[in-house]
């Protein structure tokens, strides 16, 4: 959900009347500082430019470097993610990146109304944190899934994070113009909030592997555990099975 909250807030954040008043040889930066109105014509037309009087005054070059911050974080951290999962497990990798998010989030309004290059920096971030969980996912479900079950499970992870996403578009118009701390700070703060929820049940409900796991039954764990044989087997145990495949060929 942190990874499509700034492009629905940033409707309700920017102050669509002054960008227009702003000169093209103005510094979209400068600019985010200041705060200039334009006088409507008549009731109707304040009523319809309601919504896009926010406070922030950032050019449409600002705007895109708000918004494709995330995606630069992103791809940065993809194989660092999958490293650290298989160093100190999925559960851990995923649930603190969330909480990390969580986190950042709750203070991108003030980042945002500090400093564009502030609010760009926490976006980064939450970006470079975001990319580690579905190489995360993926090590964990090595883990958890029998072959057989995989590809639905896996499915199953990614239409999840669709869903967040989709669900952030209705709330976000909902907070933008009823929620509270001003509007659009809610969307973040409301996100935000959601995200360390998450992580105490993550952390709560979830184990690295089906032998951690205290609520899993004995029939299911030894179905899982006899579909992922190879992977689940100790380290020494490995070496000797591809010693044995290596010296059969």
């Amino acid at each position: 959900m942190s990874r499509t909250d700034v492009s629905f807030a940033i409707v309700c954040m920017i102050n669509n009347t002054a960008v227009e008043m702003v000169t093209t040889g103005t510094n979209g930066t400068n600019a985010s500082k200041k705060t200039a109105t334009c006088a409507p014509r008549d009731e109707s037309e304040l009523n319809e430019r309601e919504a896009y009087m926010g406070e922030l005054v950032w050019t449409k070059d600002v705007q895109g470097y708000v918004l494709s911050a995330f995606f630069w974080g992103y791809i940065s951290s993809q194989i660092l993610g999958g490293y650290l999962a298989n160093l100190y497990g999925g559960r851990l990798v995923i649930g603190f990146t969330v909480m990390g998010c969580a986190v950042l989030t709750l203070i991108s309004p003030v980042a945002a109304t500090t400093s564009v290059f502030v609010f760009v920096i926490v976006r980064a971030i939450i970006g470079f944190m975001q990319g580690a969980i579905f190489p995360a996912y993926h090590a964990m479900w090595s883990m958890w899934a029998p072959p057989l079950e995989r590809s639905l499970l896996t499915g199953i992870t990614y239409a999840g994070a669709q869903i967040g996403n989709t669900a952030v578009m209705p709330l976000s118009g909902l907070l933008c113009k009823y929620g509270f701390a001003g509007g659009w700070p809610s969307i973040f703060y409301v996100i935000g909030t959601a995200g360390v929820l998450w992580c105490f049940l993550w952390f709560f409900y979830v184990s690295d592997r089906p032998s951690h796991s205290k609520r899993i039954s004995k029939k299911e764990l030894n179905y899982i555990e006899n579909s992922l044989a190879d992977i689940l087997a100790p380290d020494s145990k490995k070496v000797v099975i591809f010693r044995n495949t290596f010296l059969q060929n």
